[in-house]
């Protein structure tokens, strides 16, 4: 455990090195050369619902009910063979 220790001093000076600055404390804070429009957080969030449900929409895939019938016979004649090859061994 004296390792861990002795490196801790290092390693925060590296992280501190690797930055550039101290987080959360710039030496020469600025202002973004761009101002940005402030809006109220509903708005961003009612953006955020609407691109997050077209990008759930285009994700769903498009399932005939016939396509999905036949897959459900298939796995419904699997599982009984399987369980009558069981009940007969």
């Amino acid at each position: 455990m004296p390792n861990a220790f002795a490196a801790l001093p290092a390693a925060i000076a590296a992280c501190v090195a690797a930055n550039g600055v101290p987080l959360r404390e710039p030496l020469k804070p600025m202002p973004p050369a761009l101002d940005h429009a402030i809006t109220r957080p509903s708005g961003s969030v009612i953006v955020i619902v609407v691109l997050l449900n077209d990008a759930w929409m285009c994700a769903q895939p498009v399932v005939d009910d016939a396509l999905l019938a036949a897959l459900l016979e298939r796995l419904l004649l699997r599982l009984a063979g399987g369980l009558l090859s069981a009940g007969s061994g």
